[in-house]
């Protein structure tokens, strides 16, 4: 394989889809549909997050805290019993309009660096949006501003939950976690129009012949589709992530099921490219494999999932390969860890990578040879 005449047609080809407008469109239309999604968070999702506090110190604490949150409006009271009526012991339920309370004494800054044992209090009110999470995150957060003060810090602090989660999960993480999973699954279109496209192209446009006469070889003419195929595939998938605010629970594992997902997408573009000899055929093709992608992640996890768990069709599903996707992706986004279950899905999607990649090199061998005779 010829490394440069490879890295050169695969400039080409990025470039030529960029200029296209039907294949721009076509790589732009899952981050469309994801950006659509944002924008029904932004204008419906988000408020403010009421925060009271008691700070008469003016400590550095009360900015760490509220600047975790997007939208946070501080109310200062001047005592603390104040933060502590409104909102109670832990694991009590109380109607309360705060998401967060801070209790901070006075010179809070001097008393970490004297080595005293000052105590702040944090309330969260799930209610509210603060909930599990959030009470993690804010913990660390003070923690870690005080060890700035003094390591080790002789901080004591207070923790306190009210209207705490009941063992079902809230309906927004429901969505959030469903809307995510299956808009990563329509991203990984991209790479099966992208690799059949420029394919067949190539066939199209009676190109393939002169690229043959270069000294790139057939193997590069492939290598060079896949290279730019699997570049912008994990791109989008990523933006799309990101733009969903998908990369939570277990970020490395959904990475791992994000690259497989990548792979089966080229893997299925490639045996397309393949097989078809017009743009039209490729199209209809690309509009199955989206429903390919997509569909099985409606029986995999989410709401759905647990609706039609043992149902004839999630076992019928169960022969896609790309149903043991939907279900790495959603255990990932669970934060579940590796397991007997997500070693069989990624084993049973490396394995169908495997097959298409080796049936699209014998189809692929069998058409070199004939490009070789012409």
């Amino acid at each position: 394989m010829n490394l440069r005449s490879t890295l050169a047609i695969a400039r080409k080809d990025a470039l030529d889809i960029i200029l296209n407008k039907t294949t721009l469109f076509a790589l732009l239309t899952p981050l469309f549909i994801a950006l659509l999604y944002a924008l029904f968070l932004v204008v419906f999702g988000q408020h403010n997050t009421e925060i009271l506090v008691y700070n008469p110190g003016n400590s550095q604490v009360e900015r760490a805290v509220s600047s975790y949150f997007d939208k946070a409006k501080v109310t200062h009271v001047n005592s603390s019993q104040e933060v502590t009526a409104a909102f109670g012991p832990d694991g009590s339920h109380k109607d309360s309009p705060y998401a967060a309370g801070l209790i901070i004494p006075n010179n809070f800054e001097q008393q970490i660096a004297q080595g005293q044992k000052p105590e702040v209090t944090l309330y969260m009110n799930n209610d509210q949006g603060a909930g599990s999470q959030e009470r993690g995150a804010l913990a660390s957060i003070i923690t870690a501003y005080v060890t700035t003060l003094k390591d080790p810090h002789p901080l004591d602090l207070k923790m306190a939950m009210i209207n705490p989660p009941k063992s079902e999960i809230a309906v927004e993480d429901i969505l959030q976690s469903m809307f995510g999973a299956l808009g990563l699954l329509m991203s990984f279109i991209t790479g099966i129009s992208v690799v059949s496209s420029l394919l067949v192209e190539e066939k199209e446009k009676k190109t393939l012949r002169m690229l043959m006469v270069s000294p790139a070889t057939f193997t590069d003419v492939i290598m060079a589709k896949l290279l730019v195929g699997l570049g912008y595939q994990l791109l989008l998938s990523i933006v799309v992530a990101l733009t969903l605010q998908t990369l939570t629970g277990n970020v490395p594992l959904l990475l791992v099921f994000i690259l497989l997902g990548s792979c089966l997408a080229l893997a299925f573009g490639l045996l397309a490219g393949c097989i078809f000899q017009t743009n039209n055929a490729v199209g209809v093709f690309n509009g199955v494999g989206s429903m390919f992608f997509f569909v099985p992640g409606f029986f995999a996890g989410g709401v759905m999932g647990s609706l039609l768990q043992d149902t004839p069709a999630t076992q019928v599903m169960k022969f896609v390969p790309t149903y043991y996707l939907s279900d790495g992706i959603f255990k990932a986004l669970n934060n579940q860890g590796w397991n007997a279950s997500i070693l069989l899905d990624a084993g049973i999607l490396l394995g169908s990578i495997a097959v298409l990649f080796a049936l699209a090199a014998w189809l692929l061998r069998r058409q070199a040879s004939v490009v070789a005779l012409i």
